[in-house]
């Protein structure tokens, strides 16, 4: 596959005590069939030899390498808001320090941009590997979010309402997009990059495992929950989960009134009907806190705004009857 590379790149990466991988995943960037012109690491205090490993792996990289050490912890959204802000490049790629890119990821995600010219950002599947990159599932996308790329081929992004599928270290955006984004806000970076992005352009997915994605345990990171561990999950002590429902519903009640303030959406102006599904998110938050039993009725509410409508409908309904 050849791309015409008339785009800079960057690889913005966030370390913090990540000596044990890091040196995997550089290497794995700086063996690219496409290369990178610029990588940007900011460290966010590592006690370990982070920092003398990324020094010793780029040391003799031809091109532009820019290493930082924070004066204080940031945390990994507000680095990677920091790592971003300091690339040049026309398209910015994220990467974690754990994980290994296959050798082709930069050259099939620039390929994408070529082919997609109203692209904001493109993102790709992964495998999951454990942490001797041993085989654990083929794909992120199935195994773990049951998610149907075919959805944003088509434009639909409705799962992006309450569950982000854009892993960041599996995604590239354009640099409008961090210069229209910042400041970020909310809990994950991903999350309000793809969101801010669809002010732009396109989101388009790549359905390749273009990344080994490591996991640290069978029970983190992006590990499929087994149907066992789901049963005991709506089983559990029903307040304690009803109470983190609500929490939340609160918090995408904030992130999406903030991207619509922030960016002036109103109907039809943005992929998402953002203003009907804040109105949606305030009726079910009514219903579940003071247990409004005529919202039983809105099933089609559910259906409009919720990719998994019948599980979710269900469940507010369990937790209505059920709370103690």
């Amino acid at each position: 596959m050849e791309t015409d590379k008339k785009k800079t790149i960057s690889v913005a990466m966030c370390t913090y005590n990540g000596s044990r991988f890091l040196e995997e995943q550089l290497n794995s960037i700086t063996g690219q069939t496409c290369l990178p012109d610029e990588i940007v690491i900011c460290d966010d205090g590592s006690s370990d030899d982070t920092m003398g490993i990324a020094d010793k792996c780029l040391a003799d990289w031809p091109g532009t390498v820019h290493i930082e050490r924070n004066a204080q912890n940031l945390g990994f959204v507000k680095n990677f808001e920091k790592a971003i802000g300091l690339c040049h490049g026309d398209i910015i790629f994220l990467s974690d320090q754990d994980d290994v890119w296959h050798r082709e990821k930069i050259e099939v995600m620039m390929h994408a941009f070529e082919e997609h010219p109203e692209a904001a950002m493109v993102f790709h599947d992964a495998a999951l590997v454990d942490q001797d990159l041993k085989p654990l599932y083929p794909s992120f996308w199935k195994n773990t979010l049951e998610f149907d790329y075919r959805l944003f081929l088509n434009h639909d992004y409705k799962r992006l309402y309450a569950s982000n599928v854009v892993q960041g270290s599996a995604c590239a955006f354009k640099k409008q997009v961090y210069e229209k984004a910042a400041p970020f806000y909310g809990d994950f970076h991903d999350e309000w990059l793809a969101l801010v992005s669809l002010t732009i352009g396109e989101i388009v997915p790549i359905p390749k495992s273009l990344m080994k994605y490591r996991q640290a345990s069978n029970a983190l990171g992006g590990m499929p929950v087994s149907s066992t561990a789901k049963t005991k999950e709506v089983m559990k002590n029903t307040k304690e989960r009803y109470l983190s429902d609500i929490k939340k519903y609160h918090r995408q009640l904030e992130l999406m009134n903030t991207l619509m303030e922030r960016y002036q959406i109103e109907e039809k102006s943005y992929p998402l009907d953002i203003k009907g599904y804040t109105h949606f998110l305030r009726k079910r938050i009514e219903f579940l806190e003071h247990r409004q039993l005529s919202q039983i009725f809105a099933f089609n509410q559910y259906r409009r705004y919720l990719f998994d409508y019948k599980k979710s409908y269900f469940k507010d309904i369990f937790e209505i009857v059920f709370r103690k």
